[in-house]
């Protein structure tokens, strides 16, 4: 993924371009602006809770988001060293890098804000995905992930209009 991260790198140092980058958005953006993403024992596979971090408090793009959301998490990977300059706005209880910013324009998540309804049936269509998530979080565990996004889609939902409202405050000014 070479490639891709000279395209991000040139994206936000050269063009100043918005980004939202997620989960291995959020990992390729660190890693091309000179931060690192390792494989992590302490994955998060279901629905967490973020909390802001004291940069993150008044920041807009958290702006009327509530500490109670959770967000669909699927991640083995995480940023464990951030890039020079960057901001980290949220964590949670695992994953000390949630929500990123770098630059004016770039922001990035480890989470899945873009779930809907067929979100879950798509990766579990993915060959190996199935097996891997059940080897991960056990058989129950896994039916209790399904049932959770199930339960929590439509507050998810408008979570996430809420973030995506308040990137596009930010970037399109």
């Amino acid at each position: 993924m070479v490639e891709e991260r000279g395209a991000i790198r040139h994206a936000v140092e050269d063009l100043n371009m918005p980004v939202l980058g997620i989960c291995l958005g959020h990992q390729l953006r660190a890693e091309a602006m000179g931060g690192k993403a390792e494989k992590t024992d302490q994955y998060e596979v279901g629905l967490f809770e973020i909390e802001p971090t004291e940069k993150g408090l008044n920041h807009p793009l958290l702006h009327n988001l509530k500490n109670s959301d959770k967000w669909v998490n699927v991640h083995l990977v995480e940023v464990d060293k951030i890039p020079e300059n960057a901001v980290i706005l949220a964590t949670s209880k695992k994953c000390k890098n949630h929500i990123m910013q770098v630059g004016d324009y770039a922001y990035s998540c480890q989470f899945h804000p873009e779930v809907c309804g067929h979100t879950l049936e798509g990766w579990l269509n993915i060959p190996n995905i199935p097996e891997a998530l059940e080897d991960l979080v056990g058989k129950d565990g896994l039916q209790d992930f399904k049932s959770s996004m199930t339960d929590n889609l439509n507050a998810n939902n408008a979570a996430s209009l809420v973030l995506f409202e308040n990137w596009c405050n930010l970037v399109f000014k």
